[in-house]
């Protein structure tokens, strides 16, 4: 607001929007620094291999900056001398792409880089332990989830790692592992691959998808079954209305009768 010193004195406001640009001061940070994890041997031949990945593990980190300063690519940097592993550059799952007997025991170094400039990074370990397949008795009960479908909710301005909700399978003997296998757009989520929690892997937008229907499979290295997570993000009121155009200017006559519509604005809101 300025002011002028006559009498009786005027003034005039402007509004101002400062835009403050981000700047790459945050390193991405890892879930967790080390990732350890007990599988069962895998058995399926090398060619069959060639064809189809196993999933493996997924390690996540997340960064605090914004826009490209916060996009992370992930690569193997040691433990994989032999390419025995593949990892997704953009969502950190990690596959086998050859033959682990019971027994073996990788150790695998995993890098986070940001796309900022000057780029920052982080490290992690994940460590492999393959075991031999659980035995499954002949009068086992049979593996099944709790009560499927799930259903879940989740903000979508909830962070990375926030804890959606749990899957569960009924009473077992042996171990039971979960793996995403369908209707995972853009990899948001992720299932704890011994626990069943599913957690926030990215950013969500309910703006862009707002519901999922996730397809989750449960193994006891022998058998498999599958169930329906259903997930509905909510949206935030983060967006402001915006008008259709900057400025309207309209010419009105001066015999205009009271209550004419000389003008009308339009304005929306994505959220």
């Amino acid at each position: 607001t300025v002011t002028d010193h006559g009498v009786p004195a005027k003034s005039t406001t402007v509004r101002v929007i400062v835009k403050v640009l981000d700047e790459n001061d945050n390193r991405p940070q890892f879930l967790e620094k080390i990732y350890k994890i007990k599988l069962p041997e895998r058995e399926k031949p090398e060619k069959d291999r060639a064809l189809k990945r196993d999933p493996v593990y997924r390690v996540i980190a997340s960064d605090r900056d914004v826009g490209a300063n916060s996009e992370i690519s992930y690569s193997i940097e040691e433990g994989d001398e032999h390419g025995k592993f593949f990892i997704e550059p953009k969502t950190g799952l990690v596959s086998s792409k050859k033959f682990s007997s019971a027994g073996e025991y990788d150790i695998l170094t995993i890098k986070a880089v940001d796309n900022g400039r000057p780029q920052k990074s982080s490290t992690c370990r994940l460590h492999i332990e393959w075991i031999p397949k659980p035995e499954v008795a002949a009068s086992a009960p049979p593996l099944a989830f709790e009560e499927p479908p799930f259903f879940f909710s989740v903000m979508e301005s909830d962070p990375v790692a926030h804890m959606v909700g749990v899957i569960t399978t009924e009473t077992s003997d042996t171990p039971v592992w979960f793996e995403i296998t369908g209707g995972n757009y853009d990899s948001r989520f992720d299932v704890g691959k011994a626990s069943g929690t599913l957690i926030v892997a990215r950013p969500l937008d309910a703006e862009q998808k707002s519901n999922y229907n996730l397809t989750v499979e449960a193994t006891d290295g022998t058998r498999f079954v599958s169930a329906q997570v259903l997930i509905r993000v909510i949206d935030t009121n983060n967006h402001r209305p915006q008008f259709s155009q900057p400025r309207y200017e309209v010419v009105v006559a001066e015999d205009t009768p009271p209550e004419t519509e000389v003008l009308r604005i339009g304005a929306t809101d994505e959220d």
